[in-house]
């Protein structure tokens, strides 16, 4: 009797969710308890369950875990003891066959998977537009992780409230964190605090929106500081110059400056700055191209190939010099290939050129080396010399 009861209350605690309360009351009258437990000793597990959804007309057989409960069937006919069939918040497995051993532990090893498990099971009766983490919250934060009253909540308020309920949750969550963030600031000093006081509490400042900040923000950049107490008229460019060229990145030097110049000022300041560097720009560029036509005209002057008539150049111009010298080697180098091509010859010797007078050239007879007339050696001299 007392392992049936076991059995009736391991389908109460873990089936709620397919059947309806006021049909699991049926289950505890006596007469029934009875009935089942003589049902117990006969009959198989199919036929037991058959029995047993007589009583429990909404009870859909089909998704329980066959394997689970033939392994509880199993022990609750051979009278274990119930805390260990059952193996509630234990890690003992009970050895049966090969084939249920790995479906029983991944239900009952671990506090974990025995979680995941209920979440599984809230969502096979769940309508399709639950997801897992709406499911998920309802059992963890709603419930306290009681499966009857999470699937009690889920039949009440259906599922448009509860999708309504886990939207409003994320979003009450979004906001709480981005609440946590705005208050995590750096400490500023107390000059700072009582400037930023009364800034804020006059009229003329006003905060600048976010785009318009997002265009310069950097971590760790004072720009963002210096725009929530300037105006939003303000050129955010003449801000940025104020506070890196002109106070070198300070924020209360930026404050004072601006608001002791003005706006208006600042801003025309602003547009003189880019006007002179325009036209210092502008400038340079200028000198750049003088200079680089200069030296392209020396160049050319210097190294560059140009056409020389040789009667002379007319040209006017940098290179008239250039030409005069030209045209006067080249008339040199002329006269005086015509000159050697003039020479008068006489017996085979240049005589005269034009225009000069003949030139009387004394000849000697070539020497010829002793090979013609007589020749007179003096001979030895001194004794036995004998004159030939």
């Amino acid at each position: 009797m007392g392992a049936v009861t076991e059995f009736i209350s391991c389908i109460q605690n873990e089936y709620f969710f397919s059947t309806k309360a006021s049909d699991l009351e049926v289950l505890e009258d006596e007469q029934v308890v009875g009935y089942l437990s003589a049902a117990a000793e006969t009959c198989t597990l199919e036929e037991f369950l058959q029995v047993v959804s007589g009583f429990l007309p909404d009870w859909d057989t089909s998704k329980i875990d066959l394997v689970l409960f033939e392994l509880r069937y199993k022990q609750m006919q051979e009278g274990a003891d119930s805390h260990a069939a059952f193996g509630s918040n234990t890690d003992k497995v009970v050895e049966t066959g090969p084939s249920s051993e790995k479906q029983t532990e991944e239900r009952v090893c671990s506090k974990g998977k025995k979680q995941l498990s209920k979440v599984e099971r809230l969502l096979s009766i769940c309508p399709p537009a639950i997801e897992k983490k709406m499911a998920l919250y309802i059992l963890a934060e709603v419930c306290d992780n009681d499966l009857n009253s999470a699937s009690e909540y889920i039949l009440n308020n259906g599922a448009e409230k509860v999708i309504s309920d886990y939207t409003k949750r994320v979003k009450a969550q979004g906001a709480r964190q981005t609440e946590k963030l705005g208050k995590a600031k750096k400490p500023r000093s107390k000059r700072r605090e009582k400037k930023q006081e009364t800034l804020q509490n006059d009229p003329n400042t006003v905060s600048v929106a976010p785009s318009e900040q997002s265009k310069y923000s950097r971590k760790g950049s004072n720009l963002d500081e210096l725009l929530v107490i300037c105006p939003p008229t303000m050129n955010i460019d003449a801000v940025k110059y104020v506070l890196t060229e002109v106070c070198g990145n300070r924020v209360d030097k930026a404050a004072e400056y601006i608001f002791d110049k003005g706006v208006d000022e600042v801003e025309v300041e602003y547009k003189r700055k880019l006007e002179l560097a325009s036209q210092a720009q502008l400038e340079m560029a200028a000198k750049d191209a003088a200079q680089e036509a200069r030296v392209k005209k020396q160049l050319l002057n210097r190294f560059d190939e140009f056409a020389v008539d040789a009667k002379g150049s007319k040209d006017k111009g940098s290179n008239e010099k250039q030409a005069r010298k030209t045209v006067r080697r080249l008339k040199k180098q002329e006269q005086k290939e015509r000159q050697e091509k003039q020479y008068r010859y006489f017996d085979g010797q240049v005589v005269s050129r034009t225009g000069q007078k003949y030139v009387s050239v004394e000849t000697k007879p070539e020497w010829n080396g002793g090979s013609k007339g007589r020749v007179i050696t003096k001979g030895k001299r001194g004794p036995g010399w004998v004159a030939g």
